[in-house]
Parts: C-alpha cells; sequence; structure tokens
C-alpha cells in the first residue's frame, strides 16, 4: 500500500445574490398596490456529514520483526499491525514495504540453479527482499515456507527509522560471540545451515518420505571477521544431516 499525498481541494465561493425583485404597482378594483420586494431566503448552515479519516495502518509502525512465517510489522505496543506472509505475493510485499520505508528499491537479477529458482532481489536501506521466480523447471514448485514466494534478509539494525530486529530483539551488528553463547542456541553439525534460535516445525512437503517435518528458522550469519551478526534471514530450512 502506498501513502496517500494529501490532494488540494478547490472550492469556488459562491456569491449569493439577494436582489430585491420590484413589482410594479397594480391597479386591482380601483386599488392601487404598492411595490413589493422578495428576498431570496438565506440557507440555513448544514454540519458537515464527512467522516473523520482514519490514519493509514503502516504509519504505526515502529519495528519490522522477522519470523520463521513472516516478516511482523509492529506498533510501539508490539501489536503485529501487518504480517507480511512469505507465502503471499512478492509483488505485495514490495509494494508493502516501499511504502513502510518511504524509499523505492534497487533490483538485481541472479539466474537459477539445480538448487534455487531464478531470483530478483529488491533492496532497501537495511532490508532486502529475495523473490523467488517458479519458471520453467520450477513452474510446478509447491509453495511452502521450504520453497516461499520470497525470503527477507536484514542487513542492518535500523532502515528509515523502522528498528529491525529479532523476536528476542537481536540486531545486526550485535556480538556474535555473545549470540553463539546463547544457551538456546542451536547450531548444524552439517554447516549447511547457520545457527538459528526461533524456528517452527512444519510438514516436509518435497520429501520423498510421506509424514516426515522439518524445521524452518530465522538463520544467523556473521560478519567476515565473525565478530558481529552480519545478516538474519528467514524463512531458511534447516538442512540437519547434508546440504540441499
Amino acid at each position: 500500500m502506498s501513502r496517500t499525498h494529501p490532494l488540494a481541494r478547490r472550492s469556488s465561493l459562491r456569491a449569493v445574490l439577494a436582489m430585491p425583485v420590484v413589482v410594479v404597482g397594480l391597479m386591482l378594483g380601483g386599488c392601487a398596490v404598492g411595490p413589493i420586494t422578495v428576498t431570496s431566503p438565506t440557507p440555513e448552515p448544514t454540519a458537515s456529514t464527512e467522516p473523520a479519516a482514519e490514519p493509514e495502518p503502516l504509519t504505526t509502525v515502529v519495528a519490522a520483526v522477522i519470523r520463521p512465517e513472516s516478516l511482523e510489522l509492529r506498533d510501539a505496543d508490539g501489536a503485529v499491525v501487518v504480517g507480511v506472509d512469505y507465502l503471499a505475493p512478492s509483488a505485495d510485499a514490495v509494494v508493502t514495504l516501499t511504502s513502510l520505508l518511504e524509499e523505492e528499491a534497487t533490483t538485481e537479477e541472479f539466474p537459477g540453479s539445480g538448487h534455487f529458482p531464478p531470483t530478483t532481489v529488491h533492496r532497501w536501506e537495511g532490508i532486502e527482499l529475495w523473490e523467488q521466480r517458479y519458471v520453467d523447471e520450477w513452474a510446478d514448485t509447491e509453495r511452502s515456507l521450504a520453497r516461499p514466494e520470497f525470503m527477507v534478509r536484514l542487513v542492518a539494525a535500523e532502515a528509515s527509522g523502522i528498528d529491525l530486529a529479532t523476536s528476542d530483539g537481536r540486531h545486526v551488528g550485535d556480538a556474535w560471540a555473545e549470540l553463539i553463547a546463547e544457551p538456546d542456541i542451536h547450531t548444524v553439525a552439517s554447516g549447511c545451515s547457520g545457527p538459528y534460535l526461533d524456528f517452527v516445525e512444519v510438514p516436509d512437503r518435497h520429501s520423498q518420505v510421506t509424514g516426515t517435518t522439518m524445521k524452518v528458522s530465522v538463520e544467523f550469519d556473521p560478519t567476515t571477521d565473525e565478530a558481529a551478526i552480519g545478516s538474519v534471514s528467514a524463512p531458511m530450512p534447516v538442512f540437519e544431516d547434508a546440504c540441499a
């Protein structure tokens, strides 16, 4: 949704002229009737019936919280104003983030491979949306959190005054050593998935084995020197044993 620019309404002035109408005296039955003055009645003022304009929902957003199933746009009380669902159309998410951040995204195209479909990356200050384009051999792919419409990647602690954080308040730039020392941190021995805290377990729709499940997480990646959190991404499937 886009912010609405105020529209200047033009109103024309109406000059209501109360022009006296003079009726020339007539002779009725030998009696002269004097001049009669008729004036237009003054209209009564009426109260405006237009309802007060409701504030646009995105104007109350102060934080974007990255979760395994959606990017939650929250207000100052922590309530979710809009949930940007990773399975919803990418175009809608781009419009929402453009409106929220009040800037147009830059884009970059990446070709597909045997592991990933072609991708269009939409970049704003501090946040990226990785749109998955399911074309050609990917056209029949069933959408799931493992194969979403798009992924979100946070690359800064804030964007256009909006706080960019995880559900437990972590930000890009926080110390990597503190994250790894967190008792609840999950690490993956295969090295195919980054460490994570926030995750959901969902049916694995792409497995050859019926009834299996998989974890989808909010994944952390370090800076090149491993001094700090370099980025936070979701939804990211967790590959416990081997890389996809």
